[in-house]
């Protein structure tokens, strides 16, 4: 046999079978470069390898993923109050009110609300404004729609609301549209509770000698459930002609108990408008010169908010027209001069959208780690020891508040005010002024007090209680580092709630955030007052409980004595019936 029959016998000769453990390297190796193997004897189809699940990328809206984006630097970014083609009387009203710039946001959004009506063309797309609170976003909405109603109606009607989702906050809005339109001719109407609904009813309409009603009014200020009552049961409240649907606060007008409070102001606007037959803007119909001429008289809706919301269900509820978001951010590319951040050198913002809750850059913040039997007494130190004024502290209950305020009080080093329910507007007014000043060293409240009211000049936001919500914390801190002012928020955090406060901050997009240590030494000097106060303070809950309980038997005694009467009035009646029978 020859060399070359030796050859090709070696080449035929089998190998011998791999075992199973063999098989399954052989096919995990493989399976790298090649889809599919076999295993124990088995096909696989595709890879057998198991990797690990790749993260799900979320798919926003081309105008949510896309955002302009606005400084959030509001000490560098300003420009004149000059650069902007403003009308002369309200530049004037501006430098009579010292304010001789804008912030990035007004910069933004004014020229652009006067460029889309003027002329009114094309139908102005819907914006949607994210920024952060004290940011200028008032004085954003309010020029531009003084500058457009006066120059484009000689007949006084409604063509412009602005929903709040409280009566302060409305009254507030209105006081700025009457600073500014004053001279203008504009008629501004506050809907509010401070009228029976009989009276605001004969103030917002008007009736001609011919018997014609009509709404002389060109800006309404109101709540949605106000709005709603004079939609429904005000005859002659005409918003056939509205130009601008104005949410401020949207995320907590749009939550408002009221419920479909725009659902039900869209189908009165559109009521007045039918489109071949059908008063629906959004179902389907073929696209013909009457639908567009009609399309064009829509509303334009400016929603503004510190908290934005991004659930695609809750934004198609609001039907939005080619909606356009603009958004701060705190982190970011380089700005041009009119303080608008360079998108080429922004990060990606399309995966977790950065303006989701928007704060000042001016805003630092900090927590401390401490036990809850402490806290009262931290609070106390950081206060006095920092000399901190114009404190705002929040707690999550109306006792915890009285609780904190009295015992603050007996500690003796401090001034303390609470925000009660038993203060009325002008009290509250007059306290207010003293906060501002510093006269009062801080204030004490729960999130559902506050809400509503406007404390100007806080320095220092301490979270005395942890929020139970994102949103709830971001209202908080938006209180302080307002218009460019420094601001410093402090969380007083106990160790079992740690991992739920870097969560708070996590979803908050926060990082930034350091800890303030606090040693058990440097609290000793306030001890014997802390002690003091919690005794005082035990004396002072027992007597106000005491109190609360007899002022309830009393009344209880009033309702049995009047229940007596009622039945012996009613047996008496029956009486006298059953003696007319008889006879």
């Amino acid at each position: 046999m020859g060399d070359a029959d030796m050859e090709e016998v070696k080449t035929e000769t089998p190998k011998p079978a791999p075992s199973p453990k063999q098989k399954r390297k052989g096919n995990k190796k493989g399976s790298k470069g090649q889809v599919g193997g076999e295993i124990g004897g088995f096909t696989v189809l595709g890879d057998p390898n198991l990797s690990q699940n790749q993260h799900v990328k979320r798919v926003l809206p081309y105008w949510l993923a896309n955002p302009s984006i606005i400084s959030c630097n509001l000490k560098d970014s300003k420009v004149p109050i000059t650069s902007l083609s403003l009308d002369p009387e309200l530049v004037s009203r501006l430098e009579a009110n010292f304010i001789p710039y804008f912030f990035p946001v007004q910069y933004q959004v004014i020229p652009s609300l006067i460029r889309a009506h003027s002329p009114k063309l094309f139908r102005p797309s819907d914006l949607c404004i994210s920024a952060p609170t004290g940011s200028g976003k008032t004085l954003s909405y309010v020029l531009p729609v003084i500058q457009i109603l006066k120059n484009s109606s000689l007949v006084p009607c409604v063509r412009a609301i602005v929903v709040l989702p409280t009566e302060v906050l409305a009254t507030q809005v209105y006081s700025v549209f009457q600073t500014y339109g004053k001279g203008t001719g504009l008629r501004v109407f506050l809907m509010s509770r401070r009228l029976t609904f009989t009276s605001e009813k004969d103030a917002l309409i008007c009736k001609s000698a011919t018997g014609k009603l009509s709404t002389p009014h060109d800006i309404i200020i109101a709540t949605p459930g106000r709005l709603i009552d004079h939609l429904e049961k005000t005859k002659g409240f005409d918003i056939s002609r509205l130009q601008f649907l104005i949410v401020d606060e949207a995320d907590r007008t749009l939550d408002d108990q009221e419920g479909d409070w725009l659902n039900r102001l869209e189908a009165k606007f559109w009521s007045c408008h039918p489109i071949d037959g059908v008063p629906n803007p959004w179902k389907s119909i073929p696209l013909t010169v009457r639908w567009t001429s009609v399309h064009l008289k829509a509303f334009q809706k400016l929603l503004f908010s510190a908290t934005l919301s991004q659930n695609p269900e809750t934004l198609e509820k609001l039907h939005l027209f080619q909606p356009k978001l603009l958004t701060s951010i705190v982190e970011g590319g380089k700005k041009d001069s009119n303080g608008v951040e360079d998108k080429k050198n922004v990060p990606e913002v399309s995966d977790s959208f950065v303006g989701k809750f928007t704060t000042p850059l001016e805003l630092k913040e900090s927590f401390v780690l401490c036990h809850k039997d402490m806290k009262p007494l931290i609070l106390s130190y950081l206060i006095s020891h920092f000399n901190w004024k114009r404190v705002l502290c929040f707690t999550n209950t109306k006792e915890s508040t009285h609780r904190l305020c009295l015992l603050l009080k007996y500690m003796g080093n401090l001034n303390v005010k609470e925000i009660s329910a038993k203060w009325t507007a002008k009290a509250r007014d007059v306290m207010l002024k003293k906060f501002a000043s510093g006269a009062i060293d801080i204030l004490v409240t729960s999130d559902q007090m506050a809400r509503g009211i406007d404390i100007p000049t806080v320095d220092y936001v301490i979270s005395y209680d942890l929020p139970g919500y994102t949103k709830t914390y971001i209202h908080r801190i938006g209180r302080c580092a307002r218009a460019g002012r420094d601001g410093h928020a402090v969380s007083l955090v106990m160790k079992e709630q740690i991992g739920m406060y870097k969560k708070t901050m996590k979803s908050a997009g926060k990082n930034n955030f350091e800890r303030l240590m606090v040693k058990n030494s440097d609290l000793k000097e306030l001890e014997p007052k802390f002690k003091e106060a919690l005794t005082q303070l035990k004396t002072t809950v027992t007597e106000e409980e005491d109190t609360l309980k007899s002022h309830k038997g009393r009344k209880q005694l009033e309702v049995k004595k009047r229940k007596d009467k009622q039945d012996k009035r009613t047996a008496k009646k029956v009486n006298e019936k059953a003696t007319l029978k008889k006879k």
